[in-house]
């Protein structure tokens, strides 16, 4: 955080952590981008006072330069236009925050089938479990388990980055936690840990990964925020405020770096993660009437759009949002 001198606790592995310090969640009926604020890793190094480092016979560590030159020599734009053009997969590196499970865990299965090389960031300790099964599939994966809402653990996850794949040419902000209670219950420390996690916590990220997103005008970011940035449901104050800021901060961001980075938006549905467990199943079913397609989403139809968004297909969108909810939103405009 700004200000402290805690020193960096972010560790990073090839291949989350219990949330401890905001305690558990309490359930919604839905919400539609519940993978959480995760993250964990498996064979690292750990140095006191210092972060941790990829360990040596990781079949994931690559020479920097030998990405670089095939970076640069796989990346085109036009200079007289300005316009941001995403790299080639098999020459990319995304960061993906909240990677452990749910959309992140997918988005980064997607793009490492893709050719991506995936860094996965996360406080849970699945998130090493999330990178050793992309790389058991021939996939490139590094995993960081760290806090977004620390600054240091962001330069620590953008350091182990460079020295495994090198500079980062895409970010997915996807970590999120929530609480359920109408406003006039809820704790002031349960607000502002969602507007930490939710809002401020894509802040960190996105200014922490601009030099490299920025350096020859090709980067590329999508945020993942939610439906509820613009329809008001019961019992999740913080959790829609923070989602109708991640889209501002979106259109915001894409102003401010025009041709430079391109940033886009997604506002997910009702889609099943492992926030559902529990959720009595005639719950489910009324959640899934209310889309027109009539049933729930899949994590892996969001990360579908995600992946169009951060490719050369999508190199003339910025500053947009993509609904992802099964026509859920139709029937709400449709009252």
């Amino acid at each position: 955080m700004p200000g402290s001198s805690r020193t960096p606790t972010a560790t990073c592995w090839p291949a989350a952590w219990p949330s401890a310090e905001y305690g558990p969640v309490r359930r919604l009926r839905w919400t539609p981008t519940w993978s959480g604020l995760r993250s964990r890793c498996a064979r690292t190094i750990t140095v006191p006072n210092t972060i941790s480092v990829p360990y040596p016979g990781s079949p994931t560590r690559r020479r920097h330069s030998d990405r670089r030159t095939r970076h640069d020599a796989d990346h085109r734009r036009d200079p007289a236009e300005g316009t941001a053009v995403t790299a080639g997969p098999d020459t990319a590196t995304v960061l993906i925050t909240g990677a452990a499970r749910g959309i992140g865990a997918a988005t980064a299965r997607r793009l490492a089938a893709s050719g991506w090389s995936v860094v996965l960031f996360d406080r849970d300790e699945e998130v090493a479990e999330a990178a050793t099964s992309i790389e058991s599939t021939g996939g490139r994966a590094l995993a960081c388990r760290g806090d977004v809402t620390a600054e240091s653990d962001w330069a620590a996850a953008i350091e182990h980055t460079h020295s495994t794949f090198g500079p980062i040419d895409a970010l997915v902000c996807n970590a999120l936690v929530t609480d359920h209670a109408p406003l006039h219950e809820m704790a002031l420390a349960s607000w502002q840990r969602q507007l930490d996690v939710n809002l401020t916590g894509a802040f960190h990220g996105i200014r922490a990964c601009l030099p490299d997103l920025r350096r020859d005008r090709r980067g590329a970011i999508v945020i993942v925020s939610s439906v509820h940035a613009g329809f008001g449901l019961p019992g999740v104050p913080g959790y829609a405020a923070t989602k109708a800021g991640l889209t501002g901060l979106t259109r915001q961001v894409a102003t401010e770096y025009g041709g430079e980075v391109r940033v886009n938006c997604v506002l997910p549905g009702p889609i099943l993660t492992a926030q559902w467990d529990g959720i009595p199943e005639q719950d489910r079913a009324a959640s899934a009437a209310e889309t027109v397609i009539g049933r729930l989403g899949d994590p892996d139809e969001v990360a579908g759009p995600i992946e169009f968004l951060l490719g050369a297909s999508a190199s003339f969108v910025t500053g947009a949002t993509l609904t992802v909810d099964g026509g859920w939103s139709i029937t709400k405009n449709s009252s």
